[in-house]
Order: C-alpha cells, then sequence, then structure tokens
C-alpha cells in the first residue's frame, strides 16, 4: 500500500495541505494541479489509489495542461487530501548535499543554479 512510501517531512506537508487550498491551475484525468510555493504539485484526484508513485502518469498528463516536469525533481507526499507528487527545480534533498556550512562551496544563498 502506497502510505508505506509516504514521506514524513510535516514542513512539506503542511505547505502542501495549504497551497492545495488554493484554486487548482489545471485538471485532467487523475490529477488536479496547483503551482505552490515548493514547486508544481500534482494532487492524485482518480477513485482507485495507485500501488506505485504514478510519476510517468502525471508526466503525460501534466503535458495536457502545459507543464513539462520531465527535467523536475520528484517527491511524493501524503496530505489529508491525498497523494501529492511534488515536482521541483531544486529540492531540498539536492539541498542537504550544498550546506551553506560547506567551506568548499560559497553561500548557499549566493549560489546560481543553472536550469536548463
Amino acid at each position: 500500500m502506497l502510505v508505506h512510501m509516504s514521506s514524513t517531512n510535516i514542513t512539506i506537508n503542511i505547505l502542501l495541505e495549504e497551497a492545495l487550498n488554493e484554486p487548482d491551475i489545471g485538471t485532467t484525468s487523475r490529477f488536479r494541479w496547483h503551482a505552490t510555493a515548493i514547486g508544481i504539485a500534482a494532487l492524485w484526484i482518480d477513485s482507485a489509489p495507485p500501488s506505485t508513485p504514478p510519476f510517468e502518469d502525471a508526466l503525460k498528463e501534466g503535458l495536457n495542461v502545459g507543464l513539462d516536469l520531465s527535467r523536475e525533481e520528484r517527491e511524493f507526499h501524503q496530505v489529508e487530501q491525498g497523494l501529492v507528487l511534488l515536482f521541483q527545480k531544486f529540492s531540498l534533498k539536492t539541498a542537504q548535499k550544498y550546506p551553506s556550512e560547506n567551506p568548499q562551496s560559497k553561500n548557499f544563498k549566493d549560489q546560481e543554479f543553472a536550469i536548463s
């Protein structure tokens, strides 16, 4: 069951839950799409719950609402409203690889990231 794979990051879940209460940017057959402060959120709306996070389905359906998410980093979260697939340019997991305390890197806030 998918519940065993859900993220436990409470801060992200709270941000997602708040964003899902805002108007969506589109709806496809299995997802309701939301632009959030942390990325594009795809809320699963199909009646049958998936056994694994359906990222490939989201990538295909995202194109139907003008979203090419193929290069984004992906996470999934279980929130009160249901399963959310989160697509981000730069995830918190990536940020942890480059902490600001790292003496070999510039100040994290001042770094520029190329987005292609």
